[in-house]
């Protein structure tokens, strides 16, 4: 048992209780009765208390219990009894002897005199040095002092043993290695080698099988009792499934009316009145005209936030509309893809603008006469001629959705990885589940398949907010897009892990994780297409995690492809060598760190 209290502060006494319990591999009616003694003993609370609302002495007997949990023959204390009062600190040396008198062995390590006056055998240390050791008993005869205080205070004052004393600690730290002889050393090893083999003989494979995967269950059904009691990372669970709903709320509706104001100067008003009925239409966003009797009050009406926008009418307008009339219209024929919301949209304003002058798309078809001749005139609006090759009447939703869930989800699950393995060196539970049987490897595995499944109830509810509820189109197959961003929620775990492995501090790893993902969300295509970037820019943006996955998840959703396209497999590709390749890379640093 170490200084600290070695406990994970979210997890309750009971769970904490039974989660070393399944390491050990306790019988149920074993483990009932060593909790109910040890909690009688160390005078625990109940179960359901959660170890962060716990006192400093009640943390320390609950670590304690943890140590005498499975009946061990050897442990090492160090200050079992900091920070306990008086009465809790007896109960707990009249413990410790109870079980030395039925076989067990207890080093143990203290400050307090008094406490190393009750053991079996004393050692005083100085400076990284043992200076004594014996029984109390013969300590005091040999120094003729009642006290193993006064004894320890007259060794350190001893000049000779004093000079020995500092010539040892000023000593390079490789004179310190060779406390046991070469043939002692090669004894213990050969003894070691010999019941490591009998033991191998032992157990078979199937065994050895069973028992790593108990140890992994045990570790992920751990992980989730955490995950349950932190509202952070139940926040950051929930997150991604928020923001799907909020974009398809703010996104996918049949009409935003826009506030504008409007002074039309004109005595008899013709065609500015047909500029309101028929104006441009951006969209899913209309136009609600307020009238009023001045320009000054229409633009005081957008100063005061009563309006977006203020129109104003100049008194000759509709005489100007049929002066502009005048001038010959085109036809523009364009084929656009409309799966690139963005794209055909700037495509085909670009592409309209050098042949056409007119501000509206109102068609007058006006007849004027002169005093000596009738002249016919009509103003045709430029007409666009699309075919839609797919994703026919596609809107902004269709085409933000696909890259919004991966982008979502990878800032929920690196941010929330990023901290993990961080939590889990700094929790005491890592060198007691070590102590325990767990392996380096098998706490790594557990992180990743603990989130894993996390993943599987985050993506099925933003699929059925995007394509249920708000009947976003889909026109390839749902497993298929399902998969995408299920393999992309390993990539994005992976990552998060990575990040968790090489960092020593939470507020590092945090930092690192946002500055990674916030990048990613808009440079990746997630938000807008980047198709039209340089070439070389563009290869760059390619490779990143998510870029890729977002195309491919963008040609399911809006152009229907399958696996026999290559802009569909290269995100499976992607989102395999990043999890494998990030994921070893990782496993390497958190072992070495650790």
């Amino acid at each position: 048992m170490p200084q600290s209290q070695a406990l994970c502060a979210e997890m309750t006494i009971g769970e904490t209780m039974d989660y070393f319990a399944s390491l050990y591999q306790l019988g149920k009616s074993k483990f009932q009765l060593q909790k109910r003694t040890l909690s009688e003993v160390l005078q625990l609370p109940s179960d359901n208390h959660v170890v962060a609302t716990l006192s400093g002495g009640q943390q320390k007997a609950l670590s304690l219990a943890l140590v005498f949990l499975h009946s061990p023959k050897l442990v090492i204390l160090d200050e079992p009894t900091v920070g306990t009062d008086p009465l809790l600190g007896d109960q707990i040396w009249s413990y410790l002897r109870a079980n030395c008198e039925q076989g067990l062995t207890v080093i143990l390590v203290t400050h307090y005199i008094l406490e190393a006056s009750l053991a079996n055998n004393v050692g005083m240390m100085r400076g990284g040095r043992l200076i004594e050791e014996g029984t109390p008993q013969s300590l005091y005869t040999k120094y003729n002092e009642q006290n193993l205080e006064t004894i320890f205070i007259k060794i350190c004052t001893d000049q000779t043993i004093k000079k020995a004393i500092n010539n040892r600690t000023q000593s390079h730290h490789k004179n310190v290695v060779g406390l046991i002889s070469y043939e002692t050393n090669q004894d213990l090893i050969n003894q070691n080698d010999s019941i490591k083999t009998e033991f191998d003989q032992q157990r078979t494979l199937y065994s050895s099988l069973l028992l790593l995967l108990w140890l992994l269950f045990i570790l992920i059904r751990r992980n989730f009792q955490k995950f349950l009691n932190s509202k952070l990372t139940t926040i950051m669970l929930f997150s991604p499934i928020f923001c799907t709903l909020l974009m398809c709320i703010i996104f996918k509706v049949d009409k935003i009316m826009l506030p504008t104001a409007v002074y039309n100067e004109e005595i008899q008003p013709l065609y500015s009145v047909e500029m309101q009925k028929l104006a441009k239409q951006f969209q899913v966003h209309h136009l609600e005209y307020k009238q009023y009797r001045s320009l000054n009050e229409a633009i005081i009406a957008v100063q005061t936030g009563k309006a977006l926008a203020a129109m104003w009418f100049d008194r000759n307008f509709s005489k100007a509309i049929q002066t502009r009339a005048l001038g010959p219209q085109t036809h523009t024929k364009i084929n656009d893809d409309y799966s690139n919301e963005n794209w055909p949209t700037e495509s085909t304003t670009t592409t309209i603008e050098p042949f056409s002058d007119q501000t509206t798309t109102i068609e007058i078809n006006q007849t004027f006469t002169t005093e000596t001749t009738e002249t016919y005139s009509t103003f045709t609006e430029t007409e666009i001629v699309q075919e839609v090759v797919y994703s026919e009447n596609a809107q902004i939703p269709d085409f933000l959705l696909s890259g919004y869930m991966i982008a979502f989800l990878y800032l929920s699950q690196v941010t929330l990885a990023s901290q993990l393995l961080i939590q889990e060196r700094n929790d005491g539970f890592f060198d007691r589940a070590i102590v325990a049987g767990a392996k380096h490897w098998l706490m790594f595995t557990s992180h990743f398949i603990t989130n894993f499944l996390l993943s599987f109830f985050q993506i099925a509810l933003m699929f059925i907010i995007g394509f249920h509820w708000y009947s976003i189109p889909i026109l390839g197959s749902y497993w298929l897009a399902y998969s995408i961003v299920v393999l992309q929620s390993a990539s994005s775990i992976m990552t998060g892990l990575l990040i968790s492995a090489t960092c020593k501090e939470n507020f590092s790893a945090f930092f690192i994780a946002l500055s990674i993902t916030l990048s990613q969300l808009f440079t990746s295509g997630a938000v807008f297409p980047i198709v039209s970037f340089d070439p070389l820019i563009k290869f760059m943006l390619d490779i990143t995690p998510i870029s890729t996955p977002v195309e491919s998840l963008r040609n399911v959703m809006m152009r229907g492809w399958d696996l026999s396209h290559f802009r569909v497999v290269h995100g499976f590709v992607a989102n395999i060598v990043t999890t494998f390749g990030f994921g070893l890379i990782a496993l390497f640093f958190f072992i070495r760190r650790s």
